[in-house]
């Protein structure tokens, strides 16, 4: 599985934070990606909890960004390009813990279809082929 410095980076923060133990009122959020385009896609989840996590979908090989906490009121930001997008930016998609009834536990995927359709899903993919990513 190829990996960007930035999701390199993205799996440190996540394992740091899977380490410590649950801050009150936290999500366990797990990320899967890929992408079908030729167009680079980056994601942002901002909230309470600091730092933000940010990723990229990457390419057509799956990947996955663990699992680490965020904060309740989390919105996950997906914008076309390279670098990963801030709240007031234009996006493709977002979605946020309202949307799932504010779960304690989610895995949400992230695909961008070959003509750069961006779709969000709940749970683990279909076409993710690994272990599954959870906290403990």
């Amino acid at each position: 599985m190829r990996m960007s410095l930035l999701a390199l980076l993205m799996l440190m923060a996540v394992a740091a934070g899977c380490a410590a133990s649950r801050p009150a009122d936290a999500v366990a959020l797990s990320l899967y990606t890929r992408n079908l385009s030729e167009e680079a896609f980056a994601c942002t989840v901002v909230g309470s909890h600091s730092p933000p996590v940010l990723g990229e979908t990457g390419d057509a090989e799956p990947r996955s960004y663990g699992c680490g906490w965020v904060g309740s009121d989390w919105q996950l930001i997906i914008a076309q390009g390279s670098e990963p997008p801030e709240p007031a930016d234009d996006f493709a998609a977002m979605t946020s813990g309202e949307d799932y009834g504010h779960p304690q536990q989610l895995a949400l995927w992230i695909e961008v279809g070959a003509n750069g359709e961006v779709t969000i899903g709940e749970g683990v993919p279909h076409w993710w082929r690994d272990e599954e990513q959870h906290c403990g």
